[in-house]
């Protein structure tokens, strides 16, 4: 009789599909980038966030003194206020990329060793031009060593065209695509629900007055 050393994968804990912490890693990885793309949850709890979103839920619904309507309305309104913030992140990294030193925010370490060696160079064409300036004289030559050493320390690379910085900047682009997908079909759900109490189906009872709107 043949014995296996490795035993069962489902014997270790461990699915046929990988490890069974992948969905947990997943979430994490999912936080992780919300927070360093700036898209986290946290930013929703900020007061302002929370005045916007009552604002446009109020305009949806009308001035009708109904809390079922308000919460479906709000729960669409954020959903429009997290497309809006997207979008607008979406423009910043095309802005970004614009840069020649910049470099998508997955290899945002390969950025800065570049922009450390921007400094270095920056700082030694410094030195070159202090250097050509104490001892400048009525000479051509130093004169022409001094003028060569202005236009290195000033000079600055040009900026990515659009198609360049498009193409810098897909990466990101589709990791935040992802968002927006998400936010467009939590809005999808929202919106049917609130189209819903606003056509009558399911209206809701009278209820006390702490429960009202606010205004």
């Amino acid at each position: 009789m043949r014995s296996s050393k490795t035993g069962s994968p489902f014997e270790a804990g461990v699915t046929r599909h990988g490890d069974a912490d992948q969905p947990m890693k997943r979430s994490r990885n999912s936080a992780y980038n919300a927070l360093r793309h700036g898209l986290a949850s946290e930013s929703s709890k900020h007061i302002n966030h929370q005045l916007e979103v009552i604002m446009l839920a109020k305009i949806m619904c009308n001035d009708q003194e109904n809390p079922i309507l308000f919460e479906k309305a709000f729960a669409v309104a954020e959903c429009d206020l997290s497309i809006r913030d997207i979008r607008k992140y979406k423009n910043r990294l095309l802005v970004r990329s614009q840069d020649p030193a910049a470099s998508p925010t997955s290899e945002i370490r390969k950025e800065r060793k570049f922009r450390f060696k921007q400094h270095d160079r920056k700082t030694k064409n410094g030195t070159k031009l202090v250097t050509a300036f104490v001892g400048l004289d009525s000479s051509p030559e130093a004169a022409a060593h001094f003028e060569q050493c202005m236009k290195e320390y000033w000079s600055v690379d040009a900026d990515r065209s659009p198609d360049d910085a498009w193409a810098k900047a897909l990466p990101d682009l589709e990791r935040i695509s992802r968002y927006e997908r998400r936010a467009w079909s939590r809005r999808r759900r929202a919106f049917m629900e609130y189209i819903a109490v606003l056509s009558g189906f399911g209206a809701p009872a009278l209820i006390p007055n702490e429960l009202a709107l606010p205004r």
